[in-house]
């Protein structure tokens, strides 16, 4: 994937995932703050609450990532695996612009988190 195509994939995808935390934290839950997430999920939250929490905790750190990968596109290191160095390939990139490593790697990562 060229620089161009990237900056402007991964920009659109940040933007889209930023509409939906807003609409999430105005529709939902209320203006949430970050701090209060953890201590709702504690809580005896219905199921609907807890899954729009859910749902905002994974597209904020989603747009962390996309920013880490917006900083590697800049500063060099972007579109190759953190793990090996090797090309992540372009067919992934486009799938999602901001994977961190190859299918290889991106697996072993995936199997350690569910091993925790």
């Amino acid at each position: 994937m060229d620089r161009d195509r990237a900056h402007e994939r991964l920009t659109a995808e940040r933007t889209q995932r930023a509409t939906l935390v807003s609409r999430l934290r105005a529709d939902k839950l209320g203006g949430v703050g970050q701090r209060q997430l953890g201590h709702m999920l504690k809580g005896s939250e219905t199921f609907e609450r807890q899954r729009d929490l859910t749902a905002l905790m994974i597209l904020e750190g989603e747009i962390r990532d996309i920013d880490d990968a917006l900083r590697r596109l800049e500063q060099g290191g972007f579109g190759d695996c953190e793990q090996c160095g090797r090309p992540v390939g372009d067919e992934r990139l486009e799938a999602k612009p901001w994977a961190r490593y190859c299918i290889r790697h991106q697996t072993q990562a995936d199997r350690a988190a569910t091993r925790r």
